[in-house]
C-alpha cells in the first residue's frame, strides 16, 4: 500500500504541533489504526533524525498487541527491518526511532519524563468511568514535554472525552484511502459523519 498526499500531509501537520513550544498535549484521531500509528512514528522520526537523543516513550496497555501492530504496519506498507517484539526491558526500535515502552496500567509513569510519549491504544479507558478517570490522573500526572494520544477505533465518540485534555488536536483524514470502510462506519452507526469532521 502506499501513502497518500493526505497521509504525508498529516506527517507534516503533526511534526509542526510536536515542534510548537505551546503545545503540549496531542490527541491523534482517525479511523484506521494501522495508519496514524505509523504517521505518529514518522513525524518523530523526522525530530529524531535531528536529535537522535531524544527520550521516546510507547505507553500501552499491552506490549505484545502493540508488537503486532507494528508488525502489521510493516508488512501493509512494505517496511524494511525488523520488529522486535515491544518490551519494557530494554529498547525498541520503529523507523529509525529508539524508543522505551511501557505498559500504563501495571507500570504508570515509568517514563513520566520523556521528551515524547505516545499513549496507544486508549480504547480500553473510555468505556468504565472508573478507568477513564484513573487514566485522566495518568495523563495530568505525566512529565513529558510532548503527550501524544493516538485513538483507536475513533467512530463512536467516545475520544471526544479527551479534547478537553489537549492542546490541539490532529486528525488523520482516511475516507479517500478506505472509502468503504468509512461507508460502512457511517452506515452501521447511522450516522452523516464522525464526530471530529
Amino acid at each position: 500500500m502506499e501513502w497518500l498526499e493526505s497521509d504525508k500531509e498529516f506527517v507534516r501537520n503533526l511534526h509542526e504541533k510536536i515542534i510548537d513550544v505551546n503545545v503540549h498535549k496531542i490527541l491523534v484521531r482517525g479511523i484506521n489504526n494501522e495508519d496514524k500509528i505509523l504517521a505518529v512514528f514518522a513525524a518523530v522520526s523526522k525530530l529524531y533524525r535531528d536529535k537522535p537523543t531524544l527520550e521516546v516513550t510507547l505507553s500501552t496497555s499491552g506490549l505484545q498487541r502493540e508488537t503486532e501492530l507494528l508488525k502489521d504496519v510493516q508488512s501493509k506498507y512494505a517496511i524494511r527491518g525488523k520488529v522486535n517484539s515491544v518490551t519494557g526491558a530494554k529498547l525498541n526500535k520503529f523507523l529509525g526511532v529508539k524508543f522505551n515502552a511501557e505498559n500504563y496500567y501495571r507500570n504508570p509513569n515509568l517514563y513520566s519524563f520523556s521528551d515524547i510519549k505516545i499513549y496507544h491504544p486508549v480504547e480500553g479507558v473510555l468505556f468504565k468511568e472508573s478507568d477513564f478517570t484513573k487514566f485522566y490522573e495518568l495523563l495530568n500526572s505525566d512529565k513529558s514535554k510532548t503527550s501524544i494520544i493516538v485513538t483507536t477505533n475513533d467512530y463512536n465518540g467516545r475520544a471526544d472525552r479527551l479534547r478537553d485534555w489537549a492542546d490541539t488536536e490532529v486528525v488523520l483524514n482516511s475516507k479517500e484511502k478506505y472509502p468503504e470502510q468509512y461507508l460502512n462506519i457511517l452506515k452501521n452507526l447511522n450516522i452523516e459523519k464522525l464526530s471530529y469532521e
